[in-house]
């Protein structure tokens, strides 16, 4: 027999109080039950009205067979209306395996990178925050530039809003050399990425160049080990700018996304306030 186990991070949208979120986590887990051979805990996030982790472990006839078992799970958990998957682990334990011993392998880890994008006032970047929250140390790297008072009050919103143990680092256009400075393990909330390529513009940055860094940028979001959470705009569902450089804005920030959007691990488009998982 081989066993293994299902880590799951789950977001549940709407949840108002500790009660709604025990009730809707306890509906999942024993449709989970009655589907599955599978014993369910939680792991982390038990003070969360709207996160949890739940550890699935189970046993099946072979490794190929528990892959399988495991595979069905996600499946089936991304089918849930009640949560939203946003994140999962599987872990395959070699056969004799001892408590307290190392895994042999891991797969599909829990999503590093995580791009989250949506229209202006979408709630994109409350609920890209959402799915740090519960994480020890987060380092909140943020674009925006004060320009005039009306720019100063919405970056003061969101000042507001982060947790005190954050720490806010700011920069509009060196991204690389702020990296540099975040330790690789630790998580990281880069918001916004769109607002980041209007500053290359107005800076004068040729588009050539702008790719160029942005390929840099996510080959060294790829390689940091804590999880990466990137916030962008979805500008392309609206009229053609008429201005020559809102042309370039568009196509560059679309060409950007959908490259970001290959590389990431899971990907969110938020409406309405509401998170709609595209990928995986």
């Amino acid at each position: 027999m081989q066993s293994g186990a299902l880590v799951v991070e789950l977001f549940l949208p709407g949840a108002a109080s500790l009660k709604e979120r025990r009730q809707r986590l306890r509906r999942v887990v024993e449709r989970l039950q009655r589907r599955f051979n599978v014993a369910v805990a939680e792991v982390e996030g038990q003070n969360s009205w709207q996160r949890a982790v739940l550890a699935l472990a189970t046993v099946a006839g072979g490794e190929w067979h528990l892959e399988q078992v495991l595979e069905q799970m996600v499946r089936f958990l991304e089918g849930c209306p009640e949560v939203v998957l946003s994140g999962h682990r599987m872990e395959v334990y070699p056969l004799g395996h001892k408590e307290g011993a190392s895994f042999s392998r891991f797969k599909a880890g829990c999503n590093h990178l995580v791009l989250v994008t949506g229209g202006a006032r979408s709630g994109k970047s409350r609920f890209a925050e959402s799915l740090l929250l519960e994480e020890p140390e987060v380092y909140y790297l943020a674009t925006a530039v004060v320009t005039d008072a009306e720019m100063e009050e919405r970056i003061q919103a969101h000042r507001s809003r982060r947790p005190r143990h954050w720490r806010t680092l700011e920069e509009p256009e060196a991204l690389q050399l702020v990296l540099a400075q975040v330790p690789a393990d630790r998580s990281l909330l880069l918001d916004s990425l769109d607002v980041w390529l209007a500053n290359l513009l107005v800076a004068g940055e040729e588009a050539k160049e702008v790719q160029r860094r942005t390929e840099e940028l996510i080959g060294a979001l790829r390689q940091r080990d804590g999880r990466t959470v990137v916030v962008t705009s979805e500008v392309g569902m609206g009229l053609v700018p008429t201005e020559r450089l809102g042309r370039i804005f568009r196509d560059l920030l679309g060409d950007i996304n959908q490259t970001l959007a290959q590389a990431a691990d899971i990907v969110y488009l938020v409406v309405c306030g509401l998170p709609v998982q595209l990928k995986p």
